[in-house]
């Protein structure tokens, strides 16, 4: 859908002419919270990274979208206070909005306690803060690696 019609669908539907997309203009008003909120339960991610060399688990908040869309990346991270960093990838024409460290987490994690994700996000989230709060700690344990490892097997999952 993002890439154009295929040439199949242009012969199968020759006398239909695009509509060119039109360029969206971001305005300078303040973004509502609950819309963030909102946006974030329709297009954030909440995971965790783990280095196979090291075993070192990373958690990450993310918000993926199209390049053209970069704009509203750039708000949602201003309205977090700048914690995080956007990357592009031109292979997909894709944005990213990416929150890697500890430090900026209390940010989203104060967010979202004011203002509550649901359903299936909100279960995500609530095991992303327990990692985050297990992996706060400098002087792991075995056991808390081993519920570290049990809660990331459960995100993104509902069982």
């Amino acid at each position: 859908m993002n890439f154009g019609e295929s040439d199949k669908l242009k012969l199968s539907f020759p006398n239909i002419v695009a509509i060119e997309k039109p360029i969206l203009q971001p305005s300078n008003l303040k973004l509502d919270p609950f819309w963030v909120t909102g946006f974030v339960a329709g297009e954030g991610s909440f995971h965790v990274n783990t280095n196979k060399e090291t075993n070192k688990m990373r958690p990450v908040f993310s918000i993926g979208l199209n390049q053209r869309d970069k704009f509203l990346l750039i708000r949602i991270n201003k309205f977090f206070e700048e914690i995080g960093s956007i990357y592009m990838t031109n292979t997909n024409n894709s944005a990213e909005l990416k929150v890697y460290k500890f430090n900026n987490f209390y940010s989203l994690i104060d967010h979202f306690n004011n203002y509550p994700l649901r359903g299936f996000k909100l279960y995500n989230f609530t095991i992303w803060c327990e990692i985050v709060k297990l992996l706060e700690n400098k002087e792991l344990t075995s056991e808390m690696l081993e519920k570290i490892k049990v809660l990331k097997n459960k995100l993104n999952k509902w069982n």
